[in-house]
């Protein structure tokens, strides 16, 4: 057996024990179910390709073990921001994942970006992190102030860059468009492009 077939019965096995919650999120028409569903449509994709065909080649394997090691990462990462800021209260949980997909983006730039920290200021991501956490814990409902606040804290570490910021969810987007995977309609959160 190859390592990348190791890999596929991996994501069978850990999507056999998260597909309830990653349905339930879809269900629930979260913003964190369409910030995710490029990631998991594309491993879908490419896991029938590989069943079907018996193998695909390299390009797709990669594309497939980032992904896989993402969307477990992402997962894992919703599960504890839903147990530590909403416990069994999953009609809270889901009333507040706009700022939970706001705290993944911060995540998401901070790992994209953790080799160059000393050279960037995080301070004010590190600011509205923390507001963001204060307005979840107060029951702020103020998503729009967050999203702008995120917007300018963002494009304050991005501008600094010598290049484009473009996050994994940008490019899981366009891998889904190559390989003809349709996404749910409706507004995707991409940190590269829009918040």
């Amino acid at each position: 057996m190859s390592q990348f077939d190791m890999v596929l019965k991996d994501y069978a096995s850990w999507k056999m024990d998260n597909i309830a919650f990653i349905e339930q999120l879809k269900s629930d028409k979260t913003s964190l179910y369409r910030r995710i569903e490029p990631v998991y449509a594309v491993l879908d994709k490419i896991y029938a390709m590989s069943v079907e065909d018996g193998s695909v080649d390299e390009d797709l394997e990669t594309i497939f073990q980032l992904g896989f090691s993402y969307l477990h990462g992402q997962i894992g990462i919703i599960r504890l921001y839903r147990d530590k800021f909403f416990g069994g209260n999953h009609e809270r949980f889901i009333r507040f994942s706009p700022l939970l997909g706001y705290l993944l983006s911060i995540h998401d730039l901070r790992s994209d970006l953790e080799e160059r920290e000393e050279e960037l200021d995080f301070s004010r991501l590190d600011d509205v992190e923390t507001r963001i956490e204060t307005m979840i814990a107060e029951g702020d409902t103020r998503f729009e102030l967050a999203g702008d606040r995120l917007k300018k804290a963002v494009d304050e570490v991005t501008n600094e860059l010598d290049s484009e910021y473009v996050g994994t969810i940008d490019i899981f987007v366009e891998i889904a468009h190559n390989l003809d995977v349709e996404l749910t309609e409706g507004e995707t959160f991409v940190v590269g492009r829009d918040l």
